[in-house]
């Protein structure tokens, strides 16, 4: 069996081209793996050839030839991007690192950038965050119970709506910021060209940690009305 002829300049920018349609790219770059998108996803690749052969006059290509393009493509995208990452994290000078230079990859990683930018994680040392739509928040929360003598039910009463009061107003500073990070953690912001946006998973997750500490918060609350009761109780037992 003969060598297979190689893709010409001319082929990539047609299939890179095709590749970025909205009806190719969003079903084929699915992760659905059940029967209905695996369908659709053979049914878009068939479409795809079709339209790629119609384009180009060169030879007929097939749909393992483009597939088999297509994630060579992919490769060389993350490859590129991994080895930016890595030269911008060294220190000192030098030459600028050599990547690949090709228009194509280019438009391979505007297509597919969940796959080539790694996760932004909020809480490490090296986390970017846009300057726009973050914001720090460098205290952390204590909550301490005082101890008060008790000497009536309006004392008890007024310690009770104090501290819960204060409780909740450290809730309400929580929810104020849920949009951007915990109040436990700081974020280190950037605002060169390069910074990332906030993706709605990461927004996820802040939400999700925000609703975790507002749930030990109201523990800590119950816990202190517990002890005020507890105290109260203590009170009357001595008394009688």
């Amino acid at each position: 069996m003969g060598r297979r002829v190689n893709f010409t300049v001319t082929e990539k920018n047609i299939f890179i081209d095709l590749m970025n349609k909205p009806n190719y790219i969003s079903v084929i770059e699915c992760k659905k793996t059940d029967s209905k998108s695996l369908e659709s996803k053979s049914t878009a690749w068939k479409e795809l050839c079709a339209e790629f052969n119609s384009a180009s006059s060169y030879c007929f290509r097939s749909v393992e030839q483009l597939q088999l393009l297509w994630k060579n493509y992919k490769a060389r995208t993350k490859k590129r991007a991994a080895v930016i990452r890595r030269e911008r994290a060294k220190t000192g000078g030098g030459l600028p690192p050599t990547v690949e230079k090709d228009p194509n990859l280019d438009k391979v990683e505007a297509m597919i950038p969940s796959q080539v930018q790694p996760l932004a994680n909020l809480f490490d040392d090296d986390s970017a965050l846009d300057i726009n739509t973050a914001v720090t928040h460098n205290e952390t929360e204590d909550y301490t119970l005082t101890v008060v003598e008790i000497t009536d039910d309006s004392d008890l009463n007024q310690s009770v709506q104090s501290t819960c009061s204060s409780l909740a107003s450290a809730s309400s500073s929580r929810e104020a910021c849920a949009e951007v990070v915990h109040p436990c953690k700081r974020a280190k912001l950037i605002s060169d060209s390069h910074s990332k946006t906030v993706s709605q998973n990461d927004i996820n997750n802040m939400k999700m940690e925000l609703m975790a500490n507002e749930l030990r918060q109201k523990r800590k609350e119950h816990e202190l009305k517990m002890e005020i009761l507890q105290m109260k109780l203590n009170k009357y037992k001595s008394e009688s």
